[in-house]
């Protein structure tokens, strides 16, 4: 999208911007930013979570040590961190690479891959997703000592995907 000068519709807009399908109106709120999109004559309010490229992939392992070996030994990825049932791989500036062992929970009840988004704050992203019909599959979980908190949630088609607030971390 590039950004336009118009006049704006509300004084809390901020700015205006033309996309492919019409033209848009967004301003700032906490966790996302509300746009009003124009689009065929009528305006419409949406919510855009301020999530960026995906900083984490998940792979859902059935042989978390086989997977762990392909990672580590054949593709040469660097450790980041492991513990039980899972194992972290460094991507460098795209993020990070997780194995984990499939389980009964629903997040990781059978072999897949998934991805998740940064959010600068979790509690407001997650709350935007939810007031939108998103299906949230977990609460809030983890913390700075497990290198940041995430959640997950279901998409329209029932694909899994995370959102997460993580701290810096990089292999040693």
């Amino acid at each position: 999208m590039v950004s336009i000068s118009a006049r704006l519709p509300t004084e809390h807009a901020k700015r205006a911007v033309r996309g492919k399908t019409g033209r848009f109106v967004a301003w700032g709120c906490a966790g996302g930013e509300f746009l009003r999109e124009l689009r065929w004559g009528g305006w419409r309010e949406v919510l855009a979570v301020n999530m960026g490229w995906p900083c984490w992939v998940g792979v859902v392992a059935e042989d978390l040590d086989v997977q762990r070996r392909f990672y580590r030994d054949v593709l040469g990825l660097a450790e980041l961190a492991a513990g039980p049932g899972w194992v972290q791989f460094d991507f460098g500036e795209s993020g990070v690479l997780e194995l984990v062992q499939r389980s009964g929970e629903p997040q990781y009840d059978r072999v897949r891959y998934q991805v998740g988004y940064a959010v600068a704050d979790i509690e407001s992203a997650r709350g935007h997703l939810v007031s939108r019909g998103v299906q949230p599959v977990t609460k809030i979980e983890g913390d700075a000592q497990a290198g940041g908190r995430w959640c997950y949630f279901r998409d329209a088609e029932g694909n899994i995907f995370e959102i997460k607030e993580r701290r810096e971390q990089r292999a040693q």
